[in-house]
């Protein structure tokens, strides 16, 4: 009796290749926030070179930092959907994708909320102007 071999089925690679392309892309805020104390160093040889008296000085350099910021931020989300697909929906099960997929969400669902909750409970310093206009701090 002779048995047919078949070959065996061809495994995708996609999973693997999105999931380590999604690895790669959570290096994103890292290399934004890197750019980002870049350009603040710029913004303050800027405003050391102009005066501090001169705010425009400061607008170039500090809008990069935001653009920065927000590029690195987009790759990482865009790096954790294609995570997702590869886990989910293509069936890829590294070792290393679950526990990255984890660190990542409490980062996102857990750190990120609880620093702007902090940045949202600061005060604000009263100016001078303010202080002179508040009917509770004149003198009689």
């Amino acid at each position: 009796m002779m048995t047919e071999l078949t070959p065996p089925p061809k495994v995708s690679n996609t999973g693997s290749r999105l999931a380590k392309i999604g690895a790669l892309l959570q290096l994103g805020p890292l290399i934004g926030m890197m750019m980002t104390v870049v350009g603040m160093i710029r913004a303050f040889h800027a405003m050391s070179d102009s005066g501090i008296g001169d705010p425009s000085a400061l607008a170039q350099p500090i809008g990069e930092v935001l653009i920065t910021t927000m590029l690195g931020i987009a790759a990482a989300l865009v790096g954790i959907v294609l995570m997702l697909v590869a886990r989910f929906a293509l069936g890829y099960r590294e070792r290393w994708v679950v526990p990255l997929l984890m660190v990542v969400g409490v980062f996102w669902l857990g750190v990120v909320p609880a620093l702007s909750y902090v940045a949202s409970k600061r005060t604000p310093v009263a100016s001078s102007s303010q202080e002179t206009n508040n009917p509770a701090t004149e003198t009689r």
